[in-house]
């Protein structure tokens, strides 16, 4: 079974709780976690000092494409162009989603998943 996206969000909300820093997983620029509030997760990126601001909605539409059933890329999300590396960076810590980065940065939920 695959997790709803309310687990989903508890679980990055507590991981970004716990990890001051994400880096993408590509290029591994470094992220900054600012904080997280009901209804987003603020970063800094190390590149241009930029902050910013992941909505719960953003994250919703890139879990909604991962359970899809196929492996997600950059490419594969159009809705969300600027923080698309940094939320799959973040959905790629859950114990429940895997990637790999060759030959291109692609996530999908594990085949073990939680619950199951």
């Amino acid at each position: 079974m695959k997790p709803s996206f309310d687990i989903v969000w508890k679980d990055l909300t507590a991981f970004v709780s716990q990890n001051p820093e994400i880096r993408t997983l590509s290029r591994g620029i470094s992220n900054t976690i600012i904080k997280s509030t009901e209804n987003a997760i603020f970063v800094k990126s190390e590149v241009g000092e930029v902050i910013r601001e992941l909505k719960k909605e953003d994250f919703r539409i890139v879990w909604d494409k991962i359970i899809g059933g196929r492996k997600i890329g950059l490419k594969d999300i159009t809705e969300i162009i600027g923080k698309r590396a940094i939320i799959l960076s973040l959905l790629a810590q859950l114990p429940y989603v895997q990637y790999h980065i060759k030959p291109r940065v692609e996530v999908y939920v594990s085949r073990i998943s939680a619950g199951d």
